[in-house]
């Protein structure tokens, strides 16, 4: 699963992981969580955006927790 603008580069710090990790793991076990900075262009000041992949162990039942939390 991939989250996006869910925080700004500003505010990375070392208990983001961590967070994500809690936060997600109510929906399924949570095998790993990488933090990806993203730079929007070549430009020294392009605009960076943060994305947050979480892969589940279970994908199928934590995936359908989810969905169904995140649209009631």
């Amino acid at each position: 699963m991939v989250l996006k603008n869910m925080v700004g580069p500003e505010d990375l710090d070392d208990q983001l992981e961590a967070e994500v990790t809690d936060e997600c793991g109510k929906y399924g076990n949570v095998a790993r969580v990488i933090i990806y900075q993203e730079r929007q262009g070549e430009e020294d000041d392009a605009e960076i955006i943060v994305k947050i992949f979480v892969e589940f162990a279970d994908h199928t039942g934590a995936l359908a927790r989810f969905w169904i939390t995140v649209n009631c």
